[in-house]
């Protein structure tokens, strides 16, 4: 039973019982000696012997047993006197003074046991209260200790803010003499420490270098804040610095203390100089401000139209442009638009992603971002990541340690080290491997990574400008193009227009295709005839500008003379294309319809149905664009890919 009851109980249930065990052998152990001595010739001697049993209880059991001990000492005492040998009379008149006695002394003990508990219990508290004290002095002391160690802590560290601070930071006393400053303070002043620096008036020293300029009085005492013009030290006396002070009191640390004063002093030298050139480009701008609108007035009194100054704007916007992007040749609308965005990302240093159909230039976008961005000093790195197999992605892009991997016999830098501090370009992203692109990732995230068979940790410094001509939401979809990398790398998008976009550019870009080839192939090209152009015009350029240039390139090859030569065949695969500006309306509408048909088939490679048939491109039903080649005689097979 007892094993049900908490462990805390039980041992308090054992220690009273122990204590009333105590009482009742005590009793016990009287009552058989006092039975003994009974039978010896000796006195009442029993009572004594209660009495110590009783005293025993008190003290051993405290108030329970103690009177437990008395109860059963008083029935023991009875018994004894119950069965004593002498009379009744003899019994009242000896026995019962001892009995009494007996209970006197009973009273007595119990007494004193309450009164000893009572000093125990009052020993116990002051013990507690004691320890209480001291704990609470302790956890006091400790508080201190850790205030003064953060207080020395916070005082070592202002004090080495002070020292080490750019600015002049000095205290004085109330006559100006200097009580300290700091290791700036002194070399700004030139204040050697030989002999201390009490001997050292602030006021006095900076009077004797003020510039002969500003000389004047230093209004030390009266002014929170003034500036002065100094001459500069270790230097030309022309060569002047400006300082702004800044002084505030400082109360005494002690009753009777004397008052210091703070001076805390900057140079503001290039901030000045700052604000003098800001002043002069504001007067200037102010100047250009009122000379435009003169120019207004007189463009207003001459007439000019908004559209005319329009045009104007444009165009210098354009040749602002074509400066700043020489190597992208266009003025149409959509490639505008791509260069302006190439001029508002340039300047940063987030990720660009660049799409675009194959051969629209994306390679030349991203030089054109790096060259206006703040990295056009540090190297351009390009890569193709379809030119790799899987295997050595990793160690093109990382680089890798001697030993990384079998006939890695040396070390070799990746591109990340190779482009350190500028811009390195990955094209044909869509095609990095996933262990690569998980790689990348990591890079991008962490700006570092380690060599393949390294353990050092390089940082890395790199902008990222990546491009591709696929779609990497339909590779998401497959697996085949992770989605944090993709978000990653989409920082900044932006879509290069295709050739058939930007038609406006073409007579720009075949002409610096013709002077190129024609300087490359020492041919002398003077004249385009306004046929070739329509039919370049014509043309849909699924291939886009490096199918242009490569058709110019060849043109000009095949060319005999000083006109430029085009072979039909090259655009269209067939010699029977007519002059679009000859001819009735229905033959027009007919050679427009062939060039659509033809241009349909050019990107589906000769596929009429399907899904990227060209009846889909062309938004019809494949009988019926069938039906349209049979009546203008278009060979579709000519379009097709042949095998090799």
């Amino acid at each position: 039973m007892l094993r049900s009851v908490p462990s805390v109980v039980r041992r308090s249930l054992q220690a009273d019982l122990v204590r009333y065990a105590v009482a009742i052998i005590s009793v016990g152990l009287a009552f058989v000696i006092a039975t003994y001595l009974q039978r010896l010739p000796i006195r009442s001697p029993f009572v004594l012997i209660y009495l110590a049993a009783i005293a025993v209880s008190f003290w051993h059991g405290r108030r329970g047993p103690g009177l437990l001990a008395s109860i059963l000492a008083t029935v023991c005492l009875s018994i004894h006197f119950l069965f004593s040998e002498h009379r009744w009379p003899r019994v009242a008149a000896y026995d019962l003074p001892i009995l009494c006695f007996f209970v006197f002394f009973v009273w007595w003990i119990q007494a004193f046991s309450r009164s000893r508990q009572q000093w125990e219990q009052g020993l116990v508290r002051s013990r507690d209260d004691l320890e209480a004290e001291v704990k609470e002095r302790t956890d006091e002391a400790f508080r201190i200790s850790s205030e003064y160690h953060a207080k020395e802590a916070e005082r070592r560290m202002l004090a080495t803010l002070v020292e080490q601070s750019p600015n002049l930071i000095a205290v004085t006393d109330d006559s100006g003499n200097l009580s300290f400053i700091n290791e700036a303070g002194r070399r700004l002043l030139e204040i050697q420490e030989q002999g201390g620096i009490g001997q050292v008036n602030l006021g006095e020293h900076l009077s004797m270098r003020q510039s002969d300029v500003a000389k004047g009085s230093i209004p030390l005492f009266t002014e929170e804040h003034f500036d002065l013009e100094m001459n500069r030290p270790n230097a030309p006396s022309a060569a002047t610095m400006h300082l702004c002070f800044t002084a505030f009191p400082i109360p005494p640390s002690s009753v009777g203390g004397s008052l210091l004063r703070a001076f805390v002093a900057q140079d503001v030298t290039k901030r000045t100089e700052a604000e003098r050139k800001l002043r002069s480009s504001l007067e200037e701008n102010g100047r250009l401000l009122e000379e435009n609108k003169l120019l207004q007035e007189k463009q207003q009194h001459e007439n000019i139209t908004l559209q005319e100054r329009n045009l104007a704007l444009q165009s210098e916007i354009a040749d602002i442009q074509r400066a700043r992007f020489e190597k992208i040749i266009g003025e149409s609308p959509s490639i505008r638009r791509t260069l302006s965005k190439v001029e508002q990302v340039a300047a940063t240093d987030v990720t660009v992603l660049i799409t675009g159909e194959t051969g629209t230039g994306k390679e030349l976008i991203a030089q054109a971002i790096h060259e206006n961005s703040e990295r056009a000093e540090m190297p351009f790195r390009a890569i193709n990541c379809a030119a790799f197999p899987t295997t050595l992605m990793a160690s093109e892009l990382f680089g890798h340690e001697r030993g990384a991997f079998t006939g890695a016999d040396r070390q070799r830098l990746g591109q990340f080290e190779l482009a350190a501090g500028g811009t390195l370009f990955l094209d044909e992203i869509g095609e990095l491997p996933l262990e690569t692109q998980a790689m990348l990732l990591r890079v991008l995230e962490e700006h570092g990574f380690e060599r393949l068979g390294g353990a050092k940790r390089i940082r890395s410094d790199v902008r990222i400008i990546v491009a591709t001509n696929r779609d990497l939401h339909a590779g998401m979809q497959k697996g085949e193009f992770r989605r944090d990398l993709f978000f990653r790398l989409n920082g900044f998008p932006i879509e290069v227009p295709p050739l058939r976009d930007r038609k406006g550019d073409i007579p720009l870009l075949v002409q610096h295709f013709v002077r190129v080839s024609a300087d490359r192939h020492g041919k002398h090209i003077r004249n385009i005839e306004k046929r070739t152009m329509e039919m370049l015009w014509a043309y849909s350029w699924p291939g886009n500008i490096r199918e242009l240039r490569n058709v110019i390139n060849m043109s000009v090859v095949v060319s005999p003379g000083e006109d430029l030569v085009i072979d039909e065949e090259l655009l269209f695969g067939s010699p029977e294309i007519k002059n679009i500006t000859e001819g009735t309306l229905d033959e027009k509408l007919a050679q427009y319809e062939r060039s659509l048909i033809e241009r349909a088939l050019t990107e589906s490679h000769g596929r009429i149905s399907g899904q990227s048939g060209a009846a889909t491109l062309l938004g019809m039903p494949g009988s019926t664009l069938t039906a349209r080649i049979k009546v203008l005689r278009i060979d579709a097979a000519k379009f097709k890919i042949q095998p090799e």
